[in-house]
């Protein structure tokens, strides 16, 4: 399974890689001026980035569902860990990452709706 899971990331780094190739071939490179002044970065992520963290975290929960971590946990977070082993069982990391990928999903549903509203407007 990890395999699997190994050569999917790599074709998605691949398509990635493709995408970017292409995406930079249309853009005009910038004079030297509007480099020395600096690019000022967005102040909202886009949707797609929430899509893509919950991508990560589902990809995480399914190596962690198929791997669970088991006791004596050791390090600095073992006793935090041993608590949620205890409250949520022998999955508790695969489903920290489900819920935290359907947070994400739900931030990516709710940022392109919002920027349909506002191309509506």
């Amino acid at each position: 399974m990890e395999v699997v899971l190994f050569f999917l990331f790599m074709l998605s780094f691949w398509l990635f890689v493709r995408w970017d190739q292409r995406r930079l071939q249309r853009v005009q490179p910038l004079s030297r001026e509007t480099m020395k002044a600096g690019v000022q970065p967005s102040t909202r992520l886009s949707p797609w980035h929430w899509g893509l963290a919950s991508a990560a975290a589902t990809s995480m929960a399914l190596v962690a569902f198929l791997h669970p971590a088991r006791p004596p946990f050791s390090g600095r977070w073992s006793f935090f860990k041993g608590l949620l082993y205890a409250l949520l069982g022998t999955h508790w990391w695969a489903w920290l990452c489900v819920m935290a990928a359907a947070v994400c999903a739900a931030l990516m549903l709710h940022g392109v709706a919002s920027r349909a509203r506002a191309q509506r407007r």
